[in-house]
């Protein structure tokens, strides 16, 4: 790190790190542990010293870099169901595929690496003696790369072993190379239904936003900002007596990619079941699915009572929502 003090009134500042996390008991598809991620960055920025030092502003850009990242695989289940699908005939409770497909870890792990930049903006200020305010704001941008890589190879190795592991629970693909019911339901495996939904989640939903390339990294926020107040009365009936408030918006998040959306097949014009779908050309893994920003408010009031020896009580009140905002925060969607 380094600071250069370029006049009284302004400062110039610039900072490397690097560092990494401990293996941790994650486990990736083949059962073995995660690896330590890596990760450096730099900030370098520029700080404001004004009106006599009670107004700080600081502007910062920094870049940020992380290998062997790892996330959660979150359609482990599906490829268990699959793997534990009985053949057609099996009706024994504990039965599984017969093609050799493996059960892997329930909760599994894999690998991306990520990169980031951004910007950030923040101002203190002591108006008065009295009077305090602070306000910053972030621009935020990351992207994942050569992400699922352990999934990839997975499927890709695997893929025609769970195809026949589905048609032997019971089903065929149709010519839509959909899973669809043979119809022979006497002899079908009670697990035909979860194998066949199963496939439709992992190569229909999920895996067409499966990619290597550079791809904006789910949960992004890529804007925030924040704004807070407050005074403190010094005289009269109210001394002692502090309120404040603030605000806080949370601009678009990244939720999902539209890899996975499809459209009418016009050729089937009456047919609504998935089989009278096609892949829709106007989105693919690179399409973000964004939540909507929100905003929420806070206001805080504290009271201090001095006691005897320069000994004090405060007690505190922080009304958190005040807006009473009620607007889901997504996590995740498919």
């Amino acid at each position: 790190a380094a600071i250069e003090h370029v006049q009284p009134w302004v400062s110039l500042f610039a900072n490397y790190a690097t560092s990494f996390n401990p293996s941790t008991s994650q486990l990736r598809l083949d059962g073995s542990l995660v690896p330590s991620p890596i990760s450096k960055g730099t900030d370098v920025g520029i700080r404001f010293y004004l009106f006599k030092d009670r107004v700080n502003v600081s502007f910062t850009r920094y870049e940020g870099q992380e290998t062997a990242q790892p996330f959660e695989i979150n359609f482990t289940n599906n490829i268990q169901d699959i793997a534990l699908a009985n053949k057609s005939g099996d009706t024994s409770a504990d039965g599984m595929n017969q093609r050799g497909f493996p059960i892997v870890p329930r909760q599994a792990f894999d690998l991306r690496d990520r990169k980031n930049n951004g910007y950030e903006v923040e101002i203190t200020a002591n108006l008065t003696r009295h009077w305090r305010f602070t306000a910053n704001a972030a621009k935020a941008e990351g992207y994942q790369t050569d992400a699922w890589r352990d999934t990839r190879a997975f499927l890709e190795k695997w893929k025609p072993v769970m195809r026949q592991a589905v048609i032997d629970s019971g089903n065929v693909f149709n010519a839509s190379d959909l899973p669809v019911s043979d119809g022979t339901s006497s002899s079908v495996s009670p697990d035909a239904t979860t194998a066949r939904n199963a496939w439709l989640n992992i190569f229909r939903t999920q895996f067409p936003n499966i990619v290597s390339d550079p791809q904006k990294i789910p949960g992004l926020t890529e804007a925030t900002a924040n704004l807070f107040t407050d005074f403190q009365f010094s005289e009269g009936r109210l001394k002692g007596l502090r309120i404040g408030g603030g605000v806080n918006y949370r601009g678009r998040k990244v939720i999902a990619f539209r890899g996975g959306d499809t459209i009418q097949d016009p050729a089937q014009p009456n047919n609504f079941s998935s089989s009278g779908a096609i892949d829709d050309p106007n989105a693919d893994a690179f399409t973000p699915v964004y939540s909507d920003p929100y905003v929420t408010a806070t206001t805080t009031m504290s009271y201090t009572f001095r006691l005897k020896n320069n000994r004090s009580v405060a007690l505190q009140l922080r009304v958190a929502n005040l807006l009473d905002n009620s607007t889901p925060v997504y996590t995740g969607a498919t």
